[in-house]
């Protein structure tokens, strides 16, 4: 999808650096130099009386800048597996999100715009929470099923319907059980927006593994796959998982790794 087939207010809107990159772009460095060499010599030969009409100003505001009162406002949370679930209120034009923002107190019980107690702080999303608007309009996401066509490799894909991705999942998994046994669907461990979006997927109440234990054919890992790295040097350095440092060795550290961390 390119940026002109999005809704008006989805498109990324100029910079002034990109006003800037428009203009020196035919120009290489020797060439701006000279100009600008050049344009400081004129200027000591103009006199003060001498008026110069200036370039025409552009402006590079949002278009259609809405204010407030002309938005729906959801509150929702961020999906990032950080662990924060930080609050986000996205203001809606439509189905469109136009902007998106974060706790600001009125979101709590008897809130009220500025709350932010030792009881009930402010839970604000980060940089990234509040970016999710990029990656929801982003143009590299997938909107419709593809189908793979000629080998893995290729990396080729061609658009199919819905029905038609459906009538193909279901046939495939049907004849996967009839020839392999009730084994031979793997249900991989989630995390994250995929654990969130299909309701606790990774447990047996989860809507997915409750279809594929109906379906009769399940079979789930253990956990999530990057947490091993976690679980093995827990063991090997306290004996347990369920045990680690105090709050006070932060401040005796002088080296802290924070991996995937959101402190």
């Amino acid at each position: 999808m390119k940026s002109n087939d999005l809704p008006r207010e989805t498109v990324r809107y100029p910079s002034v650096n990109d006003s800037i990159d428009q203009h020196s772009a035919g120009y290489k460095r020797r060439d701006f130099l000279k100009i600008v060499g050049a344009t400081a010599g004129a200027a000591g030969l103009v006199s003060v009386g001498v008026g110069i009409a200036p370039e025409k100003a552009e402006a590079f505001a949002y278009e259609p800048y809405f204010t407030d009162d002309q938005l729906t406002t959801v509150v929702t949370s961020c999906a990032h597996n950080c662990g924060s679930r930080h609050v986000l209120v996205a203001h809606k034009k439509g189905d469109v999100i136009v902007r998106l923002s974060t706790d600001n107190g009125e979101y709590q019980a008897n809130g009220a715009y500025g709350k932010d107690t030792f009881e009930e702080p402010q839970l604000r999303a980060c940089l990234r929470g509040r970016s999710y608007r990029a990656r929801l309009y982003s143009p590299e996401r997938l909107l419709y099923p593809m189908k793979r066509v000629g080998a893995r490799s290729e990396h080729k894909f061609k658009r199919i319907s819905w029905d038609q991705a459906l009538d193909e999942i279901a046939q495939k998994m049907t004849q996967l059980k009839k020839d392999f046994g009730p084994t031979a669907l793997l249900d991989q461990s989630y995390a994250g927006a995929s654990y969130g979006v299909l309701h606790k997927s990774d447990q047996i109440e989860g809507l997915l593994g409750r279809f594929l234990g109906m379906f009769g054919c399940r079979t789930n890992s253990w956990s999530v796959p990057s947490y091993q790295g976690t679980t093995f040097s827990s063991r090997m350095t306290f004996g347990t998982i369920q045990d680690g440092n105090e709050d006070d060795t932060f401040a005796h550290s002088k080296l802290i790794i924070m991996w995937g961390w959101n402190p």
